[in-house]
């Protein structure tokens, strides 16, 4: 049986548009053990632009994890931490239909908004044996860090690909010392790409994202994370009724060190991996809904837990 991509793929491919990120990452990479990418934001249809329009993404986030590491975070020492996250993600992509190098230019624009926790222990030892402990926690709700993006994407016959590049403007909700921000306070760029092999007749997917990360320093900590990389991955069988399900995965490793008068735990180098299973619907109306489930594992220097996304992509205007 052979199927109308629109129909049928369209609309999911649009919920990993641009492979936009966020800033709010809770237990990834470097100053407070996350990093500004948000690991598992992409990965089915990850190569596919969609046509020329206006597009509105909703993702829903949430995250649970923990670690006994000691780690560093808005300019304190915590241990024995525990994190909790619930953001909301909010993008708007246009696709005005400009060609350059034969690529279809896509843009965008992410605003986080959200919640998160973060429960905390704080031991020291002193000269003579003496343990001081203190438990510490604290939450926040705000505004994080908006992301700019724009992206270039081919395609021919089964594969699509594109290219993508992305900043994060440090305009989110940060105060040195509050055990938990929504914001970064450092500016951050990404470059990366995204391919997608997809067989109409068969509704077979094989997708894939790679990406590099680079961290301006934060000037109230002096703390400079060091370059990132991150892969993610999906296998996806899409059935003609409009329902697609497979697996979906990610791996990330810090490429360079952390560094500064803040990075009082050296170079502080993390790494995880995580997978879980996908499942999409596209409506009548081409409204897509996908929802993914990543369990990490082989994780340093972080926080290991959970991720669930719940994403929501409304087609608001086409030509």
């Amino acid at each position: 049986m052979k199927w109308n991509l629109s129909r049928h793929i369209g609309m999911p491919a649009l919920c990993c548009i641009l492979i936009i990120s966020v800033s709010i990452s809770t237990g990834f990479a470097g100053e407070g053990a996350k990093s500004v990418y948000l690991m598992g934001k992409a990965g089915p249809t990850a190569g596919l632009m969609p046509g020329p329009g206006l597009y509105i993404k909703d993702d829903v986030y949430f995250y649970s994890g923990s670690t006994d590491e000691l780690i560093p975070s808005s300019g304190r020492l915590v241990q024995e931490l525990d994190a909790t996250a619930l953001i909301n993600l909010t993008t708007i992509t246009w696709v005005p239909g400009t060609k350059i190098g034969g690529g279809t230019l896509g843009l965008g624009l992410l605003i986080p908004y959200g919640y998160q926790n973060i429960e905390a222990d704080f031991e020291l030892t002193g000269p003579q044996g003496n343990v001081f402990s203190r438990d510490l926690g604290d939450s926040v709700t705000s505004f994080g860090d908006p992301i700019v993006n724009a992206a270039l994407g081919w395609h021919d016959g089964c594969s699509h690909w594109n290219i993508y590049t992305a900043v994060w403007i440090p305009a989110g909700d940060y105060k040195k010392g509050r055990l938990t921000n929504m914001g970064t306070n450092h500016w951050a760029g990404e470059l990366g790409a995204g391919y997608t092999w997809l067989n109409p007749k068969s509704g077979l997917e094989i997708s894939g994202t790679a990406g590099i990360t680079f961290n301006g320093e934060n000037p109230d900590t002096d703390y400079q994370t060091g370059r990132e990389i991150h892969f993610e991955g999906a296998l996806i069988q899409h059935l003609p009724n409009k329902i697609a399900f497979g697996l979906a995965g990610y791996l990330y490793q810090q490429l360079t060190g952390d560094s500064g008068d803040g990075a009082v735990l050296g170079s502080f180098k993390g790494r995880t991996m995580g997978i879980g299973p996908t499942l999409a619907y596209t409506f009548k109306n081409n409204m897509a809904l996908n929802v993914r489930w990543y369990h990490e594992f082989s994780v340093e220097n972080r926080v290991k837990g959970d991720a669930f996304f719940a994403t929501l992509t409304i087609p608001f205007a086409q030509k």
